[in-house]
């Protein structure tokens, strides 16, 4: 490369192409200095306008709270480790707003965190079964007897748990009984269950109408 300064007394830059062989000599090209210069502004102008812009979207996002959970107050006690008693109870929460996409990994999380939570597993059971507009297909049936084992080979240590294990483990043991005759006797049995513990279970009349029986909310929404 060299340079070379004509009688306007604006310098330009040669560039020489490298020499091919058999091609003869290389030819030449000029390049205005003030075009070699533009280009490389651009690029940098470029660069700094992408960067600019992504740190005001992240700063936009970071500006921006959360905006709290409506979600009902539960009080469900279980025998689980206390450390992870307010999970649940969010979990029971998340069930009574149909939340199942939430409920499920929540339930997943109390799991893993806590082995040894056998409500945790009828928890996970619970999100895939869609009392209000689904039939559990085969893959939440599947899901939901597996689930079912767990909680029953971990063990409930209290006799309400095992209650609750037993009328949901029932509903998804496998079988030749169809959805009304499944939902019929887990109705029946989660009746049973408000007659010994009434603190725990939403009152008959709704859970009669959805056969939606959960665990009461102790508050209304905020």
């Amino acid at each position: 490369m060299a340079r070379c300064a004509p009688a306007g007394g604006v310098p330009r830059i040669r560039l020489r192409r490298p020499k091919r062989e058999g091609c003869g000599e290389g030819r030449e090209r000029v390049l205005h200095p003030h075009l070699y210069n533009a280009g490389h502004m651009k690029n940098l102008l470029i660069c700094l306008f992408a960067f600019s812009a992504a740190a005001a979207a992240a700063q936009s996002s970071a500006a921006v709270p959360r905006a709290p959970e409506q979600l009902g107050t539960v009080s469900f006690s279980v025998s689980c480790s206390p450390a992870v008693q307010a999970s649940f109870n969010r979990g029971v929460a998340l069930l009574h707003d149909f939340w199942y996409a939430e409920s499920q990994p929540q339930f997943e999380r109390i799991a893993h965190e806590d082995p040894g939570c056998a409500m945790a597993h009828w928890g996970i059971a619970m999100s895939v079964f869609h009392q209000i507009w689904d039939r559990p297909d085969k893959n939440a049936m599947q899901t939901g007897w597996e689930e079912m084992q767990k909680a029953q080979s971990i063990g409930a240590k209290t006799q309400r748990e095992q209650a609750y294990i037993a009328a949901l483990g029932d509903f998804y043991r496998p079988g030749d009984a169809d959805f009304m005759t499944r939902v019929t006797a887990y109705s029946a049995a989660m009746g049973r269950l408000y007659a010994r513990y009434p603190g725990d279970v939403d009152t008959p009349g709704r859970s009669t109408r959805c056969r939606c029986w959960l665990p009461k909310l102790r508050t209304t929404r905020a």
